[in-house]
């Protein structure tokens, strides 16, 4: 498997209130299930988001062999009882490559953008539906798309209006990102899952 970030350089970022930290060097995953269930090794590469209050989370961005992508809380703590949810495993966010038919972004990857549905007691666990953009804003509390941008994200928007999708989820969100750069998907994570989840406490 080549390296998926050879180019990149591995500074700590900004997301909303988190500061990451990204951890340059990957863990090797003997075995793990992709987001399409499918049993498969790969690599684990490891970012920690604090804020100044105390919440913190690591999240993995997995890279595995089949060529499936995805971002994963492995833990989170300190954000109180919603926060102590993403724990639960359900909420990971696939990434995907741009389809060589697309009218824009060919070679690049994305991610589809979906807010987080805040459980309404700590034994309800969180579920993911299809929001706008500007809803997506209001959960996390910033601006998403300023976000985004500001972490090197090429687009920010409708599929079918991105990069010309004709699935019949193409009027859902998404972000479109450099592949060699984690920033963007590691950003969508925390502002559509762990940020809104933080703010419910």
């Amino acid at each position: 498997m080549t390296a998926p970030f050879a180019d990149h350089k591995w500074v700590p970022f900004q997301v909303g209130p988190f500061q990451v930290v990204p951890h340059e060097l990957p863990v090797r995953a003997p075995e793990g299930k992709t987001t399409n269930r499918v049993a498969c090794e790969g690599r684990l590469y490891s970012f920690e988001a604090r804020t100044r209050r105390g919440a913190t989370i690591e999240i993995h961005y997995a890279h595995w062999e089949n060529g499936e992508r995805d971002v994963r809380p492995h833990f989170a703590e300190g954000g109180g009882v919603p926060f102590s949810r993403l724990n639960c495993g359900r909420l990971r966010l696939d990434v995907q490559s741009i389809p060589e038919k697309a009218h824009a972004h060919r070679g690049r990857s994305y991610a589809v953008l979906r807010g987080v549905d805040v459980p309404p007691g700590p034994e309800v666990r969180p579920k993911l539906a299809s929001v706008a953009v500007k809803e997506l804003s209001d959960l996390a509390g910033c601006n998403v798309e300023i976000e985004f941008a500001r972490l090197g994200a090429r687009a920010c928007g409708i599929r079918e209006d991105v990069y010309g999708e004709t699935h019949k989820y193409r009027s859902w969100p998404c972000v479109v990102f450099d592949a060699n750069d984690p920033r963007p998907p590691v950003a969508a994570f925390l502002l559509t899952r762990a940020l809104p989840l933080l703010r419910s406490r």
